[in-house]
């Protein structure tokens, strides 16, 4: 189970860097059109500067989401283990079998 937390942190943490560099590359794009002229120019500038404040917030408000959902997750997980330990042993020894039978179920002969 830890090994496809890890994955769906890298998951998440390549998205986050991805749009983070399509944010940095669109504010470059702005900076290049800062001497483009016309009103049309210019609304479309503030419109887009809009939808990159927007993305940004957005993405920040994901993140704080993300975080508090997994501390909340740790948490609770925390407290079961602690208030059942032979639970939380007989679950995990259970998946374990689970997970070993899977595999071997799965193994050519």
């Amino acid at each position: 189970m830890g090994r496809s937390r890890n994955d769906v942190a890298a998951s998440k943490d390549e998205v986050v860097s991805s749009f983070r560099s399509l944010i940095a590359g669109a504010e470059d794009l702005l900076r290049s059109t800062a001497n483009a002229t016309g009103d049309g120019t210019e609304r479309a500038r503030r419109n887009f500067r809009a939808y990159l404040d927007s993305a940004r917030d957005t993405l920040s408000d994901v993140e704080d989401t993300a975080r508090k959902a997994y501390k909340d997750a740790s948490e609770t997980t925390d407290v079961y283990v602690r208030s059942n330990p032979w639970q939380a042993v007989g679950i995990a020894v259970a998946a374990g079998v689970l997970v070993g039978l899977f595999a071997g179920a799965r193994r050519p002969n």
